[in-house]
């Protein structure tokens, strides 16, 4: 059994839910695997509930604007009349004076509504599929906004929902982002963090998490920045942390914590038509990732740490005419950083140097 998160940003347009639906049929089921459906909320959807929670209370037409044209594409009264019904909880809820508990309620609608959706989207392509409330398996403690999952009690809500699977012969679909304390109280664990839900799932259960994106992985650099920019096809755990906590697109540092505590899974991340990249234990040697904020440029990857591949660095940006004004890097950790000292602009530099230290690396 696998994992599948599908992110927001392939959840754009009502007719994403029978497409993303039509491609998990066809690349696991037809082939008899089932999968772990994990959902996040149609894109934009998220940053409108959290303005509503802070007042905005019009903007849940919005929400369920956009659920209802789902409906529509589904053909689905009954995705239509669940729509509302989840809707008019909220509104009746933000009557209320909105605490960090009924903050983590409103904003997590979204995934809610899309594991509804996607669940339906799923039967319509003929795939046996059934809900599962992310807020009955995934515990966590009692942050609201920014929970932490607990691994123990998780896992055998899950190994119980992998019992149900089986006897069903059909897929759970879950929502990411939400989970509930010990006390059943409602939490959300970060921004960003369906990847958190799916990658703890994958790695209690010792299997795969496929992350379904509209970009092709996790890039070298970043694209607008550096146009030779690609996808890194290897990145081991902690080169993913290092990458993640450094603010690179498409990296959540919490989703990175359960595959280094557990040791058991791998990541791969990518587009339905293009898996770039693999996190996985297997470390790879050579610069990985080019990344940077004001003149501070960093450098992930296994051996870039090293005096050798430094003093490899220096010529390189020597020959750039590249001037440094400090260089710092820490043996137990796959990074390196530099300050520039800046005589051009900083997207110029960091083309040249990517070239130059990307051009060996295949």
């Amino acid at each position: 059994m696998i994992v599948v998160k599908v992110g927001g940003s392939v959840l754009k347009k009502p007719e994403d839910f029978l497409y993303t639906a039509r491609r998990i049929r066809e690349k696991w089921v037809e082939l008899n695997e089932i999968p772990i459906i994990v959902v996040s909320a149609m894109k934009g959807v998220t940053d409108e509930l959290i303005s509503a929670s802070l007042g905005s209370v019009e903007l849940l037409k919005s929400v369920e604007q956009r659920y209802m044209e789902v409906a529509d594409e589904l053909g689905s009264r009954k995705l239509a009349d669940r729509v509302r019904n989840e809707i008019n909880r909220v509104r009746e809820a933000l009557k209320k004076p909105c605490n960090g508990i009924l903050r983590s309620y409103v904003v997590s609608l979204g995934e809610r509504l899309s594991r509804i959706a996607m669940t339906q989207a799923l039967e319509a392509e003929g795939v046996r599929a059934f809900e599962v409330d992310a807020t009955d398996v995934i515990v966590t403690n009692s942050v609201p906004d920014d929970a932490i999952i607990e691994y123990n009690i998780t896992a055998r809500k899950l190994l119980e929902l992998i019992d149900l699977s089986t006897r069903l012969k059909a897929a759970p679909v879950i929502e990411g982002f939400v989970g509930a304390d010990l006390n059943g109280l409602v939490t959300t664990l970060g921004r960003g963090s369906s990847d958190y839900t799916a990658t703890t799932i994958a790695s209690i259960l010792g299997t795969t998490a496929y992350l379904v994106t509209e970009v092709p992985g996790i890039m070298t650099a970043d694209p607008a920045v550096v146009p030779s920019a690609r996808p890194v096809e290897i990145l081991s755990y902690e080169e993913a942390h290092e990458a993640a906590c450094l603010g690179v697109k498409g990296m959540n540092p919490k989703a990175i914590e359960p595959l280094m505590m557990f040791n058991s899974s791998s990541v791969i991340i990518g587009t339905w038509d293009f898996w770039g990249t693999k996190i996985t234990s297997r470390k790879v040697k050579g610069p990985k990732i080019l990344c940077h904020k004001g003149s501070a440029i960093s450098i992930v990857g296994h051996g870039v740490n090293s005096h050798e591949f430094a003093l490899k660095l220096l010529r390189s940006l020597e020959k750039l005419s590249i001037k440094v004004a400090s260089m710092e890097f820490n043996e137990l950790k796959p990074l390196l950083k530099l300050s520039a000292k800046l005589e051009e602009e900083m997207k110029e530099v960091l083309a040249s140097l990517h070239d130059e230290l990307f051009s060996e690396v295949s």
